[in-house]
Order: C-alpha cells, then sequence, then structure tokens
C-alpha cells in the first residue's frame, strides 16, 4: 500500500461560462476538449494557478491492487473526505470526468474535502477485470477504499462521503448496510433495475435518428428479449446462436435499415447489433444477473441528488421522484434534490456557439451543499 505523493496545479481560465483545466505541464486536461486548443494561446485572459497536494494511495480488495489519486486541501488536517465512485465503463483515476468530475474534484477541494478517485480493475495500474464485477463486488470495492482512507491520520474517518454518477447509483446505497457513510452525493443516478435504464436508453436512441413510435415500441421488445437472454444464466456459446437467430429477425424489422447508417453514433444499439465477446457477454449477464432497483431506502445520511432534464441514458423524472419519496419512506428529512434545466447526463449544456459547458449552477449547488454538511 504505498504512497507515492507529487504536486498538482490547477490553471483555470473562464471565457463565457466555460472553464479550461490545466494539468501541471500545462496542457489542457481530459474533460476539457469541449475548449478548442489554440484558445489556449489567447493571451487576453487572466489565469489563476492553485496548487494542492496529491497522493498515489494503493489499497487491495480481494485478490487485486487498485491505484487512486487522493487529493488534499489547504488547511489543518484530519480532512473530511470525498470518495469519487464510477459509473460504467473503463473508467481511470486521471481522467474521471463524470459530470466534469475534475472540475466537480477542484471544488470540493476548495471547500476544505480530501477527495479521492481510483482507477477500476484493469486500468492503469489497477488488477482485475472491472468487466468480471457485480455491483455488490464494486460495493465492496468502495468499502475497501473508504477503509484505506480511515487508517490516514490527516483523514478524518467518521466524515467519508460518497460522490458517484450513472451506475454508482446501484452502488453507493449498498455501502451502509456495512458501514457509516457521511452523506451521498448522487448525479444522474438511476431508481430503475438495469434493464428498465437500458431500455430508456434504447428509446433515445431510436427518437434521436427519428423512428416513429410504433416501430420504437417494436425495437424496444427486440432489445429486451436479446438483454433478457443475457441474464438468464445461459452459457456464451447457446447466447451466441440466440443472438444469430436474433440478428436476422431484426434485419427483416423496418426500423433495422435507419439504425443501421447511423450505427456509429448509437452507443448501446452499436453495441448489440456488433460482436459482442465472450467478456462484454459476462459483464452484461453479471450486471443483470440479480438485476433490482437501487436501495435508495438505505440512505439515512444526507443526501444531494442532481439530475438534468435533457438526460437521455437514465430516467431523470424517475430519479427525482424516488428521491424526493426518501423523507417520507425513511424519515430522512436532510435529502436536496436539484433538476438543472437542459443538462445532459454529464450535467452539461449546449452553449450559443455550440460548445458544451457545465450547467450552470451545477458547482455551486455541489460546493454550497457540501459546506453546509462539512
Amino acid at each position: 500500500m504505498a504512497t507515492v505523493q507529487t504536486t498538482c496545479y490547477r490553471l483555470a481560465r473562464e471565457e463565457g461560462g466555460r472553464i479550461l483545466w490545466f494539468d501541471e505541464a500545462g496542457h489542457v486536461a481530459y474533460g476539457s476538449e469541449w475548449i478548442e486548443r489554440d484558445q489556449t494561446e489567447d493571451g487576453a485572459l487572466e489565469l489563476e494557478l492553485e496548487s494542492f497536494r496529491r497522493e498515489t494511495v494503493t489499497f487491495p480488495h480481494g485478490e487485486h491492487l487498485l491505484a487512486g489519486d487522493l487529493s488534499l486541501p489547504a488547511g489543518s488536517p484530519p480532512y473530511p473526505a470525498v470518495v469519487f465512485v464510477h459509473g460504467s465503463g473503463p473508467a481511470s483515476r486521471h481522467d474521471y470526468d463524470f459530470g466534469s468530475g475534475r472540475a466537480a474534484r477542484d471544488e470540493i477541494l476548495r471547500r476544505g474535502f480530501a477527495t479521492f478517485i481510483w482507477s477500476k480493475p484493469g486500468i492503469d495500474e489497477s488488477t482485475g477485470d472491472y468487466l468480471e464485477q457485480s455491483m455488490e463486488q464494486r460495493a465492496g470495492e468502495v468499502l475497501a477504499a473508504m477503509a484505506r482512507l480511515a487508517e490516514r491520520a490527516d483523514i478524518d474517518g467518521d466524515r467519508i462521503g460518497l460522490l458517484g454518477g450513472s451506475q454508482a447509483g446501484w452502488v453507493m446505497p449498498m455501502v451502509p448496510a456495512h458501514r457509516s457513510v457521511a452523506f451521498v452525493i448522487a448525479i444522474a443516478c438511476p431508481s430503475q433495475t438495469g434493464l428498465e435504464q437500458t431500455l430508456y436508453l434504447a428509446d433515445n436512441e431510436l427518437i434521436r435518428i427519428g423512428i416513429p413510435d410504433e416501430q420504437r415500441a417494436d425495437a424496444r421488445e427486440r432489445v429486451r428479449a436479446l438483454l433478457d437472454t443475457m441474464r438468464v444464466g445461459v452459457d456464451f456459446e447457446e447466447f451466441l446462436r440466440g443472438r444469430e437467430a436474433w440478428l436476422a429477425e431484426v434485419k427483416q424489422r423496418p426500423w433495422y435499415p435507419p439504425v443501421e447508417t447511423h450505427l456509429d453514433d448509437l452507443v448501446l444499439l452499436n453495441f448489440l447489433l456488433s460482436t459482442i465477446d465472450r467478456r462484454e457477454f459476462g459483464f452484461v449477464s453479471t450486471a443483470f444477473s440479480n438485476d433490482a432497483p437501487p436501495r435508495v431506502e438505505s440512505l439515512h445520511m444526507p443526501v444531494l441528488a442532481i439530475y438534468g432534464s435533457n438526460d437521455t441514458v437514465v430516467d431523470w423524472r424517475l430519479g427525482v421522484k424516488a428521491y424526493e419519496e426518501i423523507p417520507r419512506i425513511v424519515g430522512n428529512p436532510d435529502v436536496t434534490v436539484r433538476l438543472f434545466e437542459g443538462a445532459d447526463h454529464g450535467m452539461m449544456v449546449p452553449d450559443s456557439e455550440g460548445y458544451n459547458e457545465l450547467a450552470p449552477g451545477y458547482l455551486a449547488t455541489l460546493g454550497e451543499w457540501l459546506a453546509e454538511h462539512r
């Protein structure tokens, strides 16, 4: 569990509400691609330099060793801490950008909280394979990260909270059954089963390319049928045989030609209609094997839930409703739900020039809520 200390710098430059994030080498950091690089050469805008301490911290989980970035704020320890919980996909400690994670991290540091973000198993220096993880195993990983932080003299072990988005919405509510969690910040988190949330995404992809209502209903049922075969315990070879027959059938449907035309722009439908290998099959079947809605009734601590009204990945209406119901269901009065109009799944909104920028007020909401719960 070696610890290596480095120094990290943040350079922020605002123009029309947009922010550039630079690494210590002066390069535009991952998560800022919505700003054209040639703008960094414009010296008319003042650059602000802030520094904080960053350490590489490793921790064990099962047979694996995971590597993370622990960032420490100014001021005197011990610090309260925010543990970042990834969504789905091959997430890295170096480029956590869901909900503009880099900007959120710096806002959290300015509020006096430490932050901890690690690479998933099999990513960067972390060992293992994230595609083999169930939601319960992911929750165990969060518990191991919290335990590692609690060992440190500069972290207040009683003031460790969680921040996560998307798939983290299933993971974070599993943690309080095993240890105390100071608070939970849920960004664009689902309230449905994994299957229903996936069908919501499929439907929005079909809407985006103009598939009419009746054909969308048929397409959803075909997608549901394929996903069902991936979660009922069939082996991979049996799945491949069934998928071959499924593909032959869907290629005859009237909605298939326009979907095929737009396949490169469709995340979920591209995955389902392209080659699925054994590891990807295992990932989906594991994730859906005990498919259930997130256990939001376990959240008895302070909760901040944030959604965007243009989220096409997670059904924000159901999410808002589920989190607003927590006070009535479990008697927790400290639940705040915020909806940002026009924001997408990553809390980004388009501006008048075609750039994406953080939803106005998002970082302030995050920082002010944390300041109230410090």
